[in-house]
């Protein structure tokens, strides 16, 4: 699918002299309403109009929070790992202590249930 679109466009030269491209004519002005943004009034809890010194010990005490937060979920998410790499250390030990115990059932005298045992162990921790 292909869009065409198609607009005049003009080159004007400013007062010092800057070539511009614009999309009215070079002599009309451009109207329209520009807006500035307000200028966002912070008040107290009894209603006063906070000083900049407080505007800025509030934005540094909710850093304060912030950075603290993430430390906190840093710490979490470091014992969370820790304790996942211990379940899959542990999975592993029991795969090997199963198979160990297999090889030693099967190469034993006697057969017994000790064997069958071993192959379940080593189909529930070896998957």
């Amino acid at each position: 699918m292909e869009v065409l679109a198609q607009t005049e466009i003009y080159k004007c030269r400013d007062k010092d002299g800057v070539i511009n491209f614009r999309s009215i004519p070079c002599n009309k002005k451009e109207y329209g309403i520009k807006k500035h943004p307000a200028k966002r009034v912070e008040l107290n809890s009894d209603g006063t109009k906070k000083t900049r010194k407080q505007i800025i010990a509030d934005k540094l005490k909710e850093e304060k929070e912030f950075l603290d937060l993430t430390k906190r979920q840093q710490k979490l998410e470091k014992k969370r790992q820790q304790k996942l790499a211990e379940h899959r250390r542990n999975i592993l030990r029991n795969c090997e202590k199963a198979k160990k115990d297999l090889y030693n059932y099967q190469h034993s005298d006697s057969v017994s249930a000790k064997e069958t045992e071993a192959k379940r162990r080593i189909t529930y921790w070896c998957r």
